[in-house]
């Protein structure tokens, strides 16, 4: 599982101790942080941990690209027959990674990408976030399918879960750094014709987003019209 972790020092170090505490979500597997460079101690703290867990590696990219451009990283980086990416807070429940690779190996007809629904009525929602953010949130998935870029109730839930089929399609046709990397995503695996299944979570708001709420939904959306432009002549692949 990719975890970007840019300026984390806050929040890194419990966030450690939570994937610490879940040593049998490691056995097969291994947590990746994608560290991009920046002011505060997060890569120290990165390096440090890794000495002590041998399911912990990290990456260091020279350049600060932002958040769609350190989880790509990380999942270029992954060799194993499935990859992931979840928030560096762990908003969303580590139960919501074995539900996951369950479902991808359900056998024939068993999807090729798991997402998070925290619109699922199944989802438990222990902390919301605050009412603009939700509501604004909401307004852009209604955005995102009049345009005909998602057919999701919730794109930008921090947790997705790939096979590697849908990395090797995926990857070389992602090209956003920043938030809006959750659309593109979803749009070219729904252009691919790639099989996407949501699951339900358990969520928890995390405090001190990363997100700036006017300015990145103002680019988010602009970046989404981009998106579906760029990728209006991909076609589906063979199953």
């Amino acid at each position: 599982m990719v975890v970007p972790a840019y300026e984390e020092e806050a929040r890194l170090p419990r966030t450690l101790v939570a994937l610490a505490a879940r040593p049998e979500l490691w056995t097969d597997g291994e947590v990746l942080l994608v560290v991009e460079p920046g002011t505060d101690a997060t890569a120290a703290i990165a390096r440090e941990a890794c000495h002590r867990h041998p399911w912990l590696r990290a990456l260091f990219p020279a350049v600060h690209r932002g958040k769609g451009g350190a989880v790509r990283a990380g999942l270029a980086a992954a060799d194993g027959p499935f990859a992931g990416f979840m928030d560096a807070d762990l908003s969303t429940g580590l139960d919501a990674l074995p539900a996951a690779l369950a479902r991808l190996q359900a056998g024939p007809g068993a999807p090729d990408i798991i997402i998070g629904n925290r619109q699922h009525p199944a989802s438990l929602i222990a902390r919301r976030q605050n009412l603009l953010r939700e509501s604004m949130g909401k307004a852009f998935n209604v955005v995102l399918r009049f345009l005909g870029s998602a057919d999701f109730a919730d794109t930008q839930c921090g947790f997705k879960v790939f096979n590697r089929r849908a990395l090797d399609l995926l990857l070389p046709r992602l090209t956003v750094d920043g938030f809006a990397f959750d659309v593109e995503i979803l749009l070219v695996a729904k252009r691919l014709g790639l099989r996407v299944e949501d699951i339900p979570v358990d969520w928890r708001d995390a405090p001190k987003s990363k997100v700036r709420l006017v300015r990145d939904s103002l680019l988010m959306l602009k970046d989404a019209m981009l998106i579906r432009w760029r990728t209006r002549h991909i076609r589906p692949v063979a199953p």
